[in-house]
């Protein structure tokens, strides 16, 4: 039978990594514009779908709910994005 295989044998000399990025190069090379387009498409999904059924997401974007009020949750929010980059600070440091 006839049958092309879609991924070549690599060439004499031709070292096996060398082969393999050449295949990530394609692969993300014919994904990209898809991906794009995907990323696009399922954007606009939840969009419509947000707006289609309003009344059920209106609890969720309000200014309370969302930390903008000064609420205990925008406060331990806060506190825990100051204590992990104090740490990742130190291990920085001790590396």
């Amino acid at each position: 039978m006839n049958e092309s295989n879609p991924i070549p044998a690599p060439e004499v000399g031709e070292t096996q990594s060398g082969h393999l990025r050449e295949i990530f190069t394609d692969a993300i090379r014919y994904w990209e514009r898809r991906r794009i387009i995907y990323n696009s498409l399922l954007t606009a999904v939840v969009l419509i779908w947000i707006v289609g059924t309003w009344p059920h997401f209106r609890p969720a974007f309000t200014w309370p709910s969302l930390g903008a009020s000064g609420s205990r949750h925008a406060r331990e929010s806060l506190l825990l994005h100051r204590l992990r980059r104090r740490s990742s600070r130190a291990i920085f440091i001790l590396s």
